[in-house]
C-alpha cells in the first residue's frame, strides 16, 4: 500500500484506469521514496500552508546563526523522521568533500520499511553552492 506516495498514486489514477495495487517492486519502492526525499529536500521550508514545517529552511540562516553542516544533518535527520514514514530510524552524518568544498554533502543510511520487509539502506545527498539538494541512491 506504501509502495507510492499518495500523489503518485493519484497521478497514475483516472477514471478509464483506477489505482489496482501491482506485485510489490522493492525498486521502485527505492525509487519512490527517494523521489519524495528530493521533493522534500527542495521543498523550501514554509511554502506548505498546511505544513509550515516541511521543506528545508533556508540554509543562510542555518548557517548564518551559527549552525554548522552537522547541525544541518541534524535538521536533515528530523525532516525524514516527520515526513518519510518509509524510512524508519535515519541517521545522518556530514561526509565533506575535500575536491567541492562548497557542497555540503550528507550520508544517511535508514531502515527501509515496506509490510512485513524492512531493509538497511543509504544514499547520498548533496546540497550544492546553488542551494538545490540532488539525492543519489
Amino acid at each position: 500500500m506504501f509502495d507510492r506516495t499518495l500523489t503518485e498514486r493519484l497521478e497514475g489514477s483516472t477514471a478509464d484506469r483506477p489505482f489496482r495495487p501491482s506485485t510489490f517492486d522493492k525498486s521502485k519502492l527505492l525509487e519512490s521514496v527517494l523521489d519524495n526525499v528530493r521533493r522534500m529536500f527542495n521543498e523550501r521550508r514554509g511554502s506548505c500552508e498546511t505544513r509550515p514545517d516541511y521543506g528545508m529552511p533556508d540554509l543562510n540562516d542555518v548557517l548564518g546563526d551559527g549552525g554548522t553542516p552537522v547541525s544541518l544533518a541534524l535538521i536533515v535527520q528530523s525532516m525524514m523522521e516527520t515526513f518519510e514514514p518509509r524510512l524508519v530510524d535515519p541517521i545522518v552524518k556530514f561526509a565533506p568533500d575535500p575536491s567541492n568544498p562548497l557542497n555540503m554533502n550528507f550520508h544517511v543510511s535508514a531502515t527501509l520499511r515496506y509490510g512485513d520487509m524492512s531493509e538497511r539502506i543509504s544514499f547520498e545527498t548533496v546540497v550544492s553552492d546553488d542551494k538545490r539538494v540532488r539525492v543519489r541512491g
